[in-house]
């Protein structure tokens, strides 16, 4: 029996012009998941990131707290199968049919990079409008990209064997993709998990052979037991 630990990056950079890079909060979020773990004596064999900066960084970040502390803990190899969907195409896309449909989102459109819960609102509905889509032509559909975590996930079960401790630093639509693929819930269901899931929180699966199982998901004990709400985020 293997475990493998899939981690949404930090806070990335909200309202700044390249909002792949991790905030303060977002450093801070991944040194104190390092700390827990640590706390709790974990060892991890192998570690994995998708390719955006926001995901290494968060990888970087969490080992060299480890290395630190004079713990060995492997680089993260790159999966680039792991990379979150493009969230600005799906925007562009899906937003022109439903303000057409809903003319009161038009005010929403206009400080979705001002204000987050606009940009929520905006962000729900393209979202769902692109998960529901059987077309999609011309950009990545949701059920391919489902396939392509499926495949993802498959490539590191077959490359560990047992008794391995993986961490996996990823995107929250991968972990919502990853929850649809081991669990075999609806498209809707999986993505509105996915809207929950915080920053640096941790989703938990078992393997052993070709089977993979959920121990818990979305955990932000880490977080949480430092008593400042600034650490929850969402972005």
């Amino acid at each position: 029996m293997s475990e493998m630990f899939l981690v949404r990056h930090g806070q990335a950079s909200f309202r700044q012009e390249n909002y792949d890079v991790l905030s303060p909060v977002g450093i801070a979020q991944a040194k104190h998941l390092a700390a827990h773990f640590l706390t709790m004596d974990m060892r991890f064999d192998t570690l994995y990131s998708g390719p955006l900066e926001r995901q290494k960084d968060t990888a970087g970040h969490f080992a060299a707290e480890y290395r630190k502390q004079a713990i060995p803990v492997p680089d993260a190899s790159i999966i680039e199968g792991l990379t979150e969907y493009d969230t600005r195409t799906v925007i562009t896309r899906y937003l022109p049919g439903i303000i057409k449909n809903d003319p009161s989102l038009a005010r929403d459109q206009k400080e979705m990079f001002a204000d987050y819960a606009s940009f929520r609102k905006i962000f729900e509905r393209s979202v769902i409008a692109w998960v529901n889509d059987p077309d999609c032509k011309g950009i990545e559909s949701w059920r391919d990209f489902c396939a392509r975590i499926e495949t993802s996930l498959k490539y590191i079960l077959t490359e560990n064997g047992s008794g391995r401790r993986i961490v996996v630093f990823t995107s929250g639509g991968v972990i919502a993709a990853s929850m649809k693929v081991v669990l075999d819930i609806g498209d809707e269901q999986a993505m509105r998990l996915g809207w929950e899931i915080v920053n640096t929180s941790v989703t938990r699966y078992k393997f052993s052979g070709g089977s993979i199982g959920l121990v818990s998901f979305n955990s932000s004990a880490h977080l949480e037991c430092r008593g400042n709400r600034e650490f929850i985020t969402y972005k």
